[in-house]
């Protein structure tokens, strides 16, 4: 019950296989985005909310209906990680996403 990686071989052998299939997450298309923020939302509002999602260079931005704009969601294209994000319109949210991933806000 208490042995270490190096000792154990199921844990190796666990590890062997997520390192080879399990731990890499390809590009995140448009449906991906939609799945990730609908889960976020539904989790976040306790029911499930009308979305529109809208493509960037850098990633998606998820958008409530209008009635439960307070915030949007930013799902990364390439690693699927979720940011929130104050309503602002597409090109704004891009150029202030960049900045963010760059660092320099």
């Amino acid at each position: 019950m208490a042995c270490g990686l190096e000792q154990c071989r199921t844990v190796r052998n666990v590890s062997d296989v997520l390192a080879a299939y399990g731990m890499c997450i390809g590009p995140v298309d448009r449906a991906e985005a939609w799945r990730r923020a609908d889960a976020w939302f539904e989790r976040s509002e306790g029911r499930p909310v009308l979305l529109s999602v809208e493509s960037f260079g850098e990633g998606f931005v998820a958008r409530p209906g209008p009635e439960d704009c307070e915030s949007v969601l930013i799902i990364d294209r390439r690693t699927g990680a979720l940011t929130l994000w104050p309503p602002m319109d597409t090109g704004t949210l891009a150029s202030e996403y960049h900045r963010y991933k760059c660092g320099t806000m």
